[in-house]
Parts: structure tokens; sequence; C-alpha cells
């Protein structure tokens, strides 16, 4: 199997009028999800990231297609079939797939506060942002780190039950991490800049893809529908 990197805006789904006909299309979890949320920002963030994993699931065998929770509350297939990690932020939502485990995180540029970096960094990663000359450059910098840092706590499936601030990641090319916790001298990072808004891949694989791959809702639906007629 492949590995895809899916995203969807948000804005397209608005856009296209689809937002009912997509809903109807998910499973009942994925619905009460959607319907939790009080903001229809957030309602179409969680439809986006759900409508991308049933288009990446259309292509497994239906009885091959049962979600559990890990410990942490990682979702994943029970078959093995597929791995795959959602992420949402600012009107995308991202699906990775792939044959082997993976964790995805996507972030878009904010103003970072000092309390947050002392919180999540490492002493040597702070030191490192004190050498970007620029708000902007030190901004893009703990953006990428803490991109790196959230697509290793959701490729081991902990979420933030581990400290992110016992990730300690390097920006040296290639990106690595470690932490004394696990053992991740095995993984390897794939980063996209998207319309101001940057992603990270966790995977064990060097070069995950070369770039995502944008879906239009109906391309979304269409597929979703075909599935579901097989």
């Amino acid at each position: 199997m492949e590995n895809h990197l899916f995203v969807v805006k948000t804005s397209d789904i608005q856009n296209s009028g689809l937002f009912t006909q997509l809903y109807e299309s998910m499973p009942q979890y994925r619905k009460q999800k959607i319907d939790s949320f009080r903001f229809a920002k957030d309602k179409y963030l969680s439809l986006a990231a759900g409508a991308l994993l049933e288009y990446a699931l259309s292509g497994v065998e239906k009885n091959s297609r049962e979600i559990a929770l890990g410990s942490h509350g990682k979702p994943y297939i029970v078959s093995g079939k597929l791995h795959f990690n959602l992420s949402h932020c600012d009107g995308i939502g991202v699906c990775a797939v792939s044959d082997r485990c993976v964790g995805v995180d996507a972030e878009g540029i904010r103003t970072v506060s000092d309390g947050l970096i002392q919180r999540v960094l490492t002493s040597d990663e702070i030191k490192g942002l004190s050498f970007y000359g620029s708000a902007e450059d030190k901004r893009k910098a703990f953006l990428r780190l803490w991109t790196v840092k959230e697509s290793v706590m959701k490729y081991l499936g902990t979420g933030l039950g581990l400290d992110p601030g016992k990730i300690d990641i390097s920006l040296d090319d290639p990106v690595s991490a470690s932490c004394e916790e696990y053992d991740l001298s095995g993984v390897r990072f794939t980063e996209f800049d998207f319309e101001k808004r940057h992603i990270t891949v966790c995977s064990e694989h060097k070069s995950f893809v070369p770039r995502p791959t944008v879906l239009t809702p109906q391309m979304i639906l269409e597929k979703i529908k075909a599935a579901s007629e097989r």
C-alpha cells in the first residue's frame, strides 16, 4: 500500500454546499463528535478530518474497517490493513495513511508566548530558538519543533500523556527526535508548508510523500458513495 497525505479545506466544504451530504455519509461516532461542537468552524474541522478518513477507508473491505481506540485514545484499524492519523487546524483537515504506524500534526503560524516555549521545549531547543534573529523566524522554528513533537506523540499514541518537554528535537537535516522513555531511532519526519500552515508526518519512511494530495468535497463524496454501493 502506498502512503498518502490527504488535505481538504473547510472553506471548500462550505462553498460547495455539501456539508449535509458529507455529514450524512459519516459513521455514527463521527456524527456524534461533530454534533458535540458548539461552533460551526469546529464542526467543519471535525467533518473535514472524518471525511478524509472515510475517503481513505473506501479502499478497504467493509468487514476490515472497524476502528478501536488505543490506551491513550489513538484510533486505529483493528484489522491492521491500514494505518492512519488525523489532524486539523485553521480551516484544513489532514489525514495521513500508511502501511506502517504514522502520526501527523498540522498547525497554523501564530504568536507564541514565552510561557508556552518554556513549558513544551527542552533547554537545548530554547537555546536554539535564541539564534533566530527575527520574531517571524522564531515563530516558524517553534512551529516546526512543535509539529514534530506532536507528530511523535501521535505516532506513539500517547497524545499529551507524554510531556512534550521530554522529547528532544534537532532541526538539523535530517530532523531527528529522541526521548528517554521511547526508542525513536527508527522514525523519520517529512515536513510540508501548506498555505501558511505547517504539516509534519512522523513515520518509518525516509520520505513519506513528495506533496499532500488536496481533495475537493465532491471528490470525497463521490468516492465514499461508490464504496458504499459495492
